[in-house]
């Protein structure tokens, strides 16, 4: 089974490979995994799943979430993505779309000014650059119709780094100094991803709380409620 991610909320790419055999012609062997991702925290949790017992789909969905936390300026809930999943068994392709939506109010003069000229940056940054996210739907599809375990069960990984902070990398560093002018724009993000309004340094602790209760949100069932769209 092999399962290719790529979001485009900015980018990344998550491959997971879940094999049915040994890779070892001579050595008989419970069925072996691979997982590889832009970050070690998510690399670990999507290797835990597999240790204990979860298939392909079920980390996959750990690591998607978990991406979403640690690395905030490239992935994130509130993004959207495309799943191509192949099945080995069956030779079938399966391609989910859960790129984002445009908001039921939005228009297509709402980026442009009262000359009818394109206003510098609203479409990519800030409020009104925010689609309606297609990560959460995808998620809760994937679970319900592939995933081995509870949602709830996946997504604690990413829970308990979004509440109880993580250390940050230097790609995190290399990110908040990038947008750091549109970090300070706004002081909730402010107080989020910068320390005292500056970047911080490596091994700082980001914590996430509004982050955590939206993941819980979405573990009593949220998608679910407000799926109302076709994915595949």
């Amino acid at each position: 089974m092999k399962i290719f991610i790529i979001s485009n909320h900015w980018l990344y790419l998550l491959f997971i490979l879940f094999y049915s055999g040994s890779i070892f012609p001579n050595e008989l062997t419970q069925p072996k995994g691979a997982v590889v991702t832009s970050n070690a925290l998510a690399t670990k949790a999507g290797e835990k799943i597999l240790a204990e017992g979860g298939n392909a789909y079920d980390a996959a969905t750990t690591i998607s979430a978990m991406l979403s936390v640690v690395e905030p300026f490239a992935s994130g809930l509130g993004g959207g993505a495309f799943w191509l999943i192949y099945d080995a068994k069956s030779k079938k392709y399966t391609m989910l779309d859960a790129r984002e939506t445009a908001p039921l109010q939005s228009h297509k003069n709402m980026y442009l000014d009262e000359n009818a000229n394109v206003i510098k940056n609203m479409s990519t940054l800030g409020p009104l650059s925010a689609g309606i996210p297609g990560i959460p739907a995808v998620l809760s599809y994937v679970n319900d119709k592939y995933g081995s375990k509870k949602l709830s069960t996946l997504l604690d990984p990413a829970y308990e780094a979004a509440i109880n902070g993580f250390p940050v990398n230097e790609r995190y560093l290399k990110g908040a100094k990038y947008k750091k002018k549109w970090l300070k724009k706004y002081k909730e993000t402010e107080a989020i991803f910068l320390h005292k309004g500056e970047v911080p340094k490596k091994g700082w602790i980001l914590k996430q709380t509004d982050l955590a209760r939206t993941i819980k949100k979405i573990n009593e069932g949220w998608p679910q409620k407000f799926l109302h769209r076709k994915l595949c």
